[in-house]
């Protein structure tokens, strides 16, 4: 996975929406860019700089301000594991993705993977927005945590990546540095 974070006008996340596909257990949902390893990839990182390439045409070659804790689920087309391996980095941007439009600036190239993306402001994520919907499985119905920002449910996997990061201490070190060094990659 790979995490773009920006700070300036605020910090913010960069989440797309998964292209509704037939079949896709994650069709819809708001997720950060990633996918599967590939046999011409090095490593994890690599994987992660080539998705977040693939689905939003921005690339990243500073190295990540974080890696953090590798999540562990259930693969949906098997019974195996699945590792998830998040990757924060610095939003690239130059002068024609300047932030100066707001949280939805940046200009993106979207893969046919994606329908949208959104940077969602960290502020979403204050405990008093925390909602719950029930999330119905073959295996009955499950009572999730989430949160909303426009008409975009946040939840699942995702969820806990971003609770991660904000637990992690990171954000906070972030603010009392005077000046982050962002790249003009893309």
């Amino acid at each position: 996975m790979a995490i773009l974070l920006k700070l300036q006008p605020a910090p913010s996340l960069l989440l797309i929406q998964r292209a509704k596909r037939l079949g896709d257990p994650w069709s819809g949902d708001m997720a950060f860019p990633g996918g599967r390893q590939e046999p011409q990839d090095r490593d994890h990182l690599t994987t992660a700089r080539r998705e977040l390439k693939e689905e939003t045409g921005l690339q990243v070659t500073t190295p990540p301000l974080w890696k953090l804790n590798t999540l562990w689920t259930k693969s949906h087309s098997s019974l195996r594991p699945m590792t998830i391996h998040p990757f924060v980095f610095a939003a690239p941007f130059n002068t024609k993705t300047a932030m100066n439009s707001g949280p939805g600036s940046t200009m993106l190239q979207l893969s046919d993977e994606a329908t949208a993306a959104v940077w969602v402001p960290l502020s979403v994520f204050a405990s008093a927005n925390r909602e719950y919907f029930d999330w119905q499985t073959r295996l009955g119905s499950f009572h999730m945590p989430c949160y909303y920002f426009q008409h975009h449910k946040i939840w699942g996997l995702t969820l806990r990546m971003i609770e991660s990061l904000i637990k992690a201490g990171h954000l906070a070190r972030l603010q009392s540095v005077q000046e982050l060094r962002w790249t003009s990659d893309c």
